[in-house]
């Protein structure tokens, strides 16, 4: 009888089973999105290590602006700042940048391009004078709003809002620590710091290429459209800051391939595609003009990236290329405006092209700037940092591909473009500005090498996310306090780097030598805010200005509304200065536009100095005759080159006000050459330097007004000495004359008195020496002297002290004739 088997009655044991986890395949959320998603390759944190992380970030990004904003002040002379600021003034009054002065002669900065009907526009882009407009659109542009003083707080603003974005996009790659990290590295970093408080482009066009690149990757990692449509508009608008950003359409159409899904497309896709490329091409060849350079053909470009775009997306799934194209079209919106803007006003795709600078990238400048780049990118760029950010990107390369590539292609090509051109200064910030955009991926890299890949190396345990979204554990090595050897070697690196770019910038170190630092333009900046503050005071809007171009008038044209003039283009030094051509060959690139020196030359240049003279007091004439005022803004000691202008004119000086600049935080002859100041003990002066240990004649600054010089006919009613109603009638609103004689009458006299009393015993030739700053001609011509018994500069108030000092000059006219 065969047996029976045994049956177990007792119910089953549920035992617990653990849920499968897939290490070899994406997780859920990237196996639901049509779109292939990156995972986030960060080591895994909790919560509270997240919440903390980004509570440090944002204090330490509050710290940071409070630094910044110690060294700003509302103001800079710079000749790049000009051509954005009063673009902004500009597009925020008209909705573009176009300038054109009242005078043919007038002041127009040096960055504008001129067009055939005599209209100027800014060579830059729109980006920030965009931002410029909105400041004054928010805190008014009237003379003295707010509105400048918002506008010149952009950069720093800008610099502020980039090291948050860095520690959000470092800790999508790496974590909340190495976001931290990345924040000292880049923030604290010379060319960053340096440039924080300067009002151009640099700082603002950092700030939007890393927002930019973190709404990318974070599209990359999540697959929300609202990211990546942000991601790629903002990236376009760092093209409208910077042309050379826009280089960065390949790391954003990258990111695009990366997460699109792919397909084998059916036959008839294969033949339109050809077809519709072909069409591309037949089109270029019509268009293309024989003999035209192909970097200036703009239907060439066109017609290749738009065959390139068909081709990747004939293999692209629909559901997926709908949204790539999104993204890409975000990017195209603010790049397509600013294409469209320059064609229709500069007849070129950039403003460059009219300075032949876009073709200035050739082969033999790369040969001659290699290693002056790499030298720039090791020592001002990311000192001490940037061999570890080189091996970081390399280890990323085996770890993180994508995210590796991406970081590459952000990097290279920029780097590669500026290492071939052709304004290349030796190293130092002036030059490492240019690839102020391509530091983050080194920083980025650095820090991933010093939180991740350090733990790899040293074999501490660690979560690691692969490539393919699985997750896995570092082996156990034998350290027990990683943490800790991770902190001092992170803090050691950012001490190292860190402090020392922090050093350099603040007090002026560059390339082992003496350069300006944040303190002294900080003082210089300030000093240009007061005299602008006095002069917007002084002088009404509308108002005629002649002063120096660099010091004054660069700025002093956007915080005011005046005309302006250079008052070094009424001499022949001066006009052979502004005049002067950078290469014999006007087809060679230049910073300033051959066409606009051209005119120069046309209208003043085969003047001398004495029509040039003549030039200068027309423009008075003329100002004075419309019912408005002119005005001088020189330093104190060159008032004889105004008396030299006006010698034979019916005008002459009054002084209004005199502003005397702060003393620099350390003297300017510790800013020698570099030959004479390297290996140098340093000496640093105390800040509470007087102003009367300032060397003689610097820093004193007076702001003078033309007014007509009384007739001879009135000159013994010296009470009425002042004849023209039209400037006396607007000193009587605004209350100037008062100011005017509330001046003591014994300071300016103090001066003159001595020469007139020494001579009046005996004819000498001596006392000619007191009229002869007003009038060295009069000798020659005898009739002259009689309309001109006053000089030229004449003292605040001329009336009192007038009596005795015009009786001597009588017999001293008769000497010089024999």
């Amino acid at each position: 009888m065969p047996e029976l088997p045994m049956v177990d009655l007792r119910p089953p044991v549920r035992m617990p089973v653990a849920a499968p986890v897939d290490y070899a395949g994406p997780d859920v959320a990237a196996r639901m999105s049509p779109l292939r998603l990156v995972p986030e390759l960060a080591p895994k944190e909790t919560g509270m290590s997240r919440w903390i992380g980004l509570a440090t970030a944002i204090l330490l990004t509050v710290l940071y602006g409070l630094m910044i904003f110690s060294f700003w002040a509302p103001a800079h002379p710079g000749v790049d700042q000009n051509g954005y600021l009063v673009g902004g003034k500009q597009f925020a009054r008209t909705l573009s940048t176009e300038y054109t002065p009242e005078d043919p002669v007038g002041f127009v900065g040096r960055m504008w391009v001129r067009m055939e009907d005599g209209e100027h526009y800014p060579k830059y882009p729109l980006g920030l004078p965009i931002l410029f407009a909105a400041s004054l659109w928010i805190g008014g542009d009237a003379q003295g709003s707010l509105g400048y003083t918002m506008a010149t707080a952009v950069s720093p603003l800008c610099a502020t809002l980039t090291v948050l974005g860095i520690f959000l996009l470092g800790r999508r790659i790496a974590g909340s620590f190495a976001g931290i990290i990345s924040m000292f590295l880049l923030g604290c970093g010379q060319v960053m710091l340096t440039l924080s408080t300067n009002p151009n482009s640099h700082a603002p066009a950092i700030c939007f290429v890393v927002w930019g690149m973190y709404f990318v990757v974070s599209w990359m990692q999540t697959g929300q459209l609202i990211r990546g449509l942000a991601g790629g508009f903002i990236l376009g608008f760092a093209y409208l800051i910077r042309y050379t950003d826009g280089l960065l359409v390949l790391p954003l159409a990258l990111a695009c391939l990366f997460v699109a899904r792919w397909y084998v497309p059916r036959w008839w896709v294969w033949l339109s595609t050809i077809g519709l490329t072909a069409l591309l091409i037949g089109l270029t060849s019509h268009l293309w003009k024989p003999g035209e350079d192909v970097r200036h053909n703009w239907s060439a470009w066109t017609t290749g990236l738009s065959a390139i775009a068909i081709i990747f997306s004939t293999f692209i799934r629909p559901s997926t290329l709908w949204r790539c194209l999104l993204v890409g079209g975000a990017w195209l919106v603010p790049v397509g405006y600013q294409t469209a803007f320059n064609l229709v006003h500069m007849g070129s795709i950039t403003g460059y092209d009219t300075t032949n600078e876009s073709v200035g990238f050739s082969y033999d400048y790369f040969l001659g700037n290699w290693e002056r780049m790499l030298r720039t990118l090791h020592d001002v760029g990311l000192f001490f940092t940037f061999p570890i950010g080189m091996i970081g990107m390399l280890m990323l390369m085996a770890r993180q591909a994508r995210i590796a590539i991406l970081l590459w292609l952000w990097m290279i090509p920029s780097v590669l473009l500026y290492a071939a051109y052709y304004w290349s200064p030796e190293g130092g910030v002036s030059y490492a500005r240019f690839v102020l955009t391509q530091l983050p991926p080194l920083v980025l890299s650095a820090a991933w090498v010093l939180t991740v890949g350090l733990r790899m190396v040293m074999g501490a345990p660690t979560t690691i996310r692969d490539e393919f979204g699985g997750e896995r554990l570092a082996p156990r090595g034998l350290m027990t306090m990683r943490g800790a050897y991770l902190a001092i070697v992170a803090a050691g690196v950012i001490a190292t780097s860190s402090g020392v770019t922090l050093w350099r910038a603040v007090y002026g170190f560059e390339g082992g030598a003496r350069a300006v630092s944040m303190e002294v333009s900080h003082r210089s900046n300030l000093n240009l805010a007061v005299l602008a503050r006095r002069a917007i005071a002084e002088m009404p809007a509308g108002s005629t200005l002649f002063a120096e171009e660099g010091r004054h008038l660069n700025f002093l044209q956007f915080v005011g509304d005046f005309e302006c003039f250079p008052i070094d283009q009424f001499s022949r030094q001066g006009i052979g200065r502004l005049t002067g051509r950078r290469e014999n060959d006007p087809n060679e690139p230049d910073p300033i536009q051959p066409a606009r020196r051209d005119y120069l030359i046309s209208q003043l240049g085969n003047k001398n100095d004495a029509e040039l003279s003549a030039e200068l007091v027309r423009i008075i004439t003329e100002t004075t005759s419309a019912g408005r005022r002119a005005f001088f803004i020189i330093r104190s000691d060159q008032t004889e080159t105004v008396s030299r202008h006006l010698q034979r004119s019916p005008f002459e000086t009054v002084e209004r006000a005199t502003i005397v600049d702060q003393p620099r935080v350390r003297p300017a002859d510790e800013l020698n050459p570099p030959d004479t100041q390297r290996r140098q003990p340093q000496t640093w002066a105390p800040r509470n330097r007087q102003p009367g240990n300032q060397p003689p004649g610097q820093g004193r600054f007076l702001i003078l007004e033309a007014i007509r010089a009384p007739q001879p006919a009135n000159a013994d009613a010296t009470p009425e000495t002042p004849s023209n109603a039209p400037a006396n009638q607007q000193d009587a609103t605004r209350g100037e004359r008062p100011r005017v004689e509330r001046q003591p009458p014994r300071e300016r006299p103090a001066r003159a008195n001595p020469p007139t009393e020494k001579p009046a015993p005996t004819p000498t030739p001596a006392p000619v020496e007191e009229p002869a700053p007003a009038q060295p001609p009069a000798p020659a011509e005898p009739p002259a002297p009689a309309p001109q018994p006053a000089p030229t500069t004449a003292p605040a108030d001329p009336a009192p002290p007038s009596p005795p000092n015009q009786e001597p000059p009588a017999p001293a006219q008769n000497p010089p004739q024999p």
